[in-house]
């Protein structure tokens, strides 16, 4: 493991904006750097209460470096999505219909490509994922999420 903190090895992509359902959402497209630029598939990374964006840089890099891009956003009541008063508050509508929104982007993307997306949560992201994966429109059939991977706070790993 490396040391902390983190030096990516990667360059690190610019924060990026989109404007959905009355918010604005910083979000981040890691693409694969590893030499050869073969890439695997894409990861859709749901963040835990609180974190933001900037707290998955390791891990995207590391996803990077092999093979896998890899997509992430600031929910509704974190990072530079939610600023001021509305810190930390949003509510379940909002949380899958958001959701939603950037899994559809990111499946049109992939499709175009011809790669796999996979969906990865960790603490309350592992839960979005876990809804997701038994509820979500995209959790079957040909236009679907191939898999998803979750991590709760005792690092434990877990397949959907």
């Amino acid at each position: 493991m490396a040391p902390y903190p983190y030096n990516v090895q990667t360059t690190t992509p610019d924060l990026q904006y989109e404007t959905f359902d009355g918010a604005k959402f910083g979000y981040m497209f890691w693409p694969v750097q590893n030499g050869n630029n073969k890439v695997k598939g894409r990861v859709l990374l749901i963040h835990g209460f609180g974190e933001y964006t900037k707290i998955q840089f390791r891990l995207m890099d590391h996803l990077s470096l092999n093979g896998y891009e890899s997509f992430t956003f600031d929910q509704r009541g974190a990072g530079v999505t939610s600023t001021g008063k509305s810190k930390g508050v949003t509510d379940e509508y909002h949380v899958f219909n958001d959701l939603e929104h950037f899994v559809e982007r990111n499946l049109r993307e992939c499709k175009a490509k011809g790669i796999p997306l996979f969906m990865w949560g960790h603490s309350m992201g592992v839960c979005i994922c876990v809804d997701y994966a038994c509820q979500g429109k995209h959790k079957n059939g040909n236009k679907r999420i191939y898999r998803f991977r979750s991590v709760d706070n005792f690092a434990s790993a877990h397949y959907v």
